[in-house]
C-alpha cells in the first residue's frame, strides 16, 4: 500500500508524518501515533493499513529521524513541543496520542502539559522513569552497526524474531549513532514519577508481557498511579507490540476507542 507523507514546515525544518490517503474526515475519531528511539512513523503501518478508513490517523517522524528534518533532541520535554506544534498545524482536534517507548515518554509528558489538547493517550512499552544502561550507550558509540543488528534479540520476545526482524533493522538502519545516543539521553533523563496523579485524561496502558527493555513491573506502577488508566498485558510479547502482536495490538486501540470516556 503506498503511504501518503505529509511534510510539514515546524520551526524552520519539515517535519514527516504518514496521513490518510485521501485527507482527515469529519466525524471520525483522531488518532496521532508516536514512535520510539531511532525509529520512524513505519513502526505503525500494521494499524494504518487496517485502521484508516476508520479514524483520522497521522504517525509522525521526529525530528532527525525518518524522512523528517532538523535534529534529535535530548531531551523529551523538547520532543513534546516538536509533537504539540504538529497536533496544531494538522488540526486534529483532540486526538488520542499513542506513543511508544521513548514515544510514552513523550505522551505522559503532553498528558502533563497540554491536557486540553487531547481526548486520551496509549502509553506502550514506557514508564514514569526510562532507565537506560550505560552498556547501551557504550554499544552505540563503540560498534553501531553491531548494536543496530543485535537489536532485535533483546528488544523481541524469541518467538516473534524472525516475523519482525527485518522490519526492525530496516527502521533502525535510517538513523545515525547521534539520533539514537539523543533519544537515549533523553529517556534516561525522564522522570515523572512523582506527577503520575496529575494526569486525568483515559489512558490505555500497553506491555508485552516479556518485554525485557521496560519489563512489565513499569507499566502495572504506571496503572496503580494514574487513576483513569486501564493496563492490558499482551502474552508472548517483548517491546514492540504494535509489530510482534499487531492484530492484537490494534483491537486494544479500537476498544479504548470505544470505551473511553
Amino acid at each position: 500500500m503506498e503511504k501518503m507523507i505529509q511534510m510539514l514546515e515546524i520551526e524552520g525544518a519539515g517535519i514527516a508524518c504518514r496521513v490518510n490517503d485521501g485527507g482527515f474526515m469529519r466525524g471520525r475519531r483522531n488518532l496521532v501515533f508516536v514512535h520510539g528511539s531511532g525509529g520512524d512513523h513505519a513502526v505503525w503501518d500494521g494499524q494504518f493499513d487496517v485502521m484508516e478508513k476508520e479514524c483520522n490517523m497521522a504517525a509522525l517522524d521526529l525530528p532527525g529521524h525518518g524522512s523528517s528534518g532538523g535534529k534529535a533532541e535530548e531531551d523529551v520535554y523538547h520532543y513534546v513541543k516538536w509533537v504539540r506544534k504538529a497536533v496544531e498545524m494538522l488540526s486534529m482536534e483532540r486526538p488520542v496520542v499513542v506513543g511508544h517507548s521513548l514515544g510514552a515518554a513523550i505522551t505522559l509528558a503532553l498528558a502533563l502539559t497540554c491536557p486540553d489538547l487531547l481526548s486520551g493517550i496509549v502509553v506502550v512499552g514506557g514508564g514514569a522513569r526510562m532507565p537506560v544502561a550505560q552498556m547501551v550507550f557504550d554499544g552505540i558509540r563503540d560498534n553501531f552497526q553491531g548494536f543496530v543488528e543485535n537489536s532485535p534479540d533483546f528488544a523481541v520476545h524469541r518467538e516473534n524474531r524472525e516475523d519482525v526482524r527485518d522490519l526492525i533493522l530496516e527502521g533502525f538502519s535510517r538513523a545515525t549513532p547521534e539520533v539514537f545516543l539523543g533519544d537515549f539521553t533523553a529517556c534516561k533523563g525522564f522522570d515523572v514519577e512523582g506527577k503520575l496523579g496529575d494526569i486525568l485524561l483515559p489512558t490505555l496502558i500497553v506491555c508485552g508481557d516479556k518485554d525485557m527493555m521496560m519489563p512489565p513491573t513499569y507499566s502495572e506502577a504506571l496503572h496503580e498511579k494514574i487513576e483513569r488508566s486501564r493496563l492490558e498485558m499482551i502474552p508472548q510479547c517483548g517491546h514492540f507490540p504494535m509489530l510482534e502482536k499487531s492484530a492484537a495490538f490494534t483491537t486494544l486501540i479500537r476498544e479504548f476507542l470505544e470505551t473511553r470516556a
